[in-house]
C-alpha cells in the first residue's frame, strides 16, 4: 500500500495476500501495467491477466530478500494493442 510522507512515497504491507505482476513471453504486444501516477498503475480496457501461480506465504521473499508471510498470486497481463 503506497504511503505518501513528506515529498516521498513508501510503500508498506499490509493484511492481506500480495499481487505479482510478472512480464510474460506469450506473443502479446504489450505485457506491463500502465503508470497512472508516481504509485499507480492500471489496466487498458479488453486486457487479459492470468493467474499463473499461487505462492504460499513463507514459500516467497520481497525484492531485498525478507520471506513474506502472506499468500502471493502471480500473474501475467497481455493487451494486443
Amino acid at each position: 500500500m503506497p504511503l505518501q510522507r513528506l515529498g516521498s512515497v513508501a510503500c508498506e504491507l499490509t493484511d492481506g495476500p500480495v499481487v505479482c505482476f510478472e512480464s510474460s513471453n506469450d506473443g502479446c504486444l504489450l505485457r506491463s501495467l500502465i503508470q497512472t501516477s508516481p504509485t499507480g498503475f492500471a489496466l487498458p480496457p479488453l486486457a487479459r491477466v492470468t493467474l499463473v501461480d499461487v505462492r504460499a506465504p513463507g514459500e516467497w521473499a520481497s525484492p531485498d530478500g525478507k520471506a513474506v508471510s502472506r499468500t502471493c498470486f502471480v500473474c501475467r497481463v497481455c493487451y494486443p494493442y
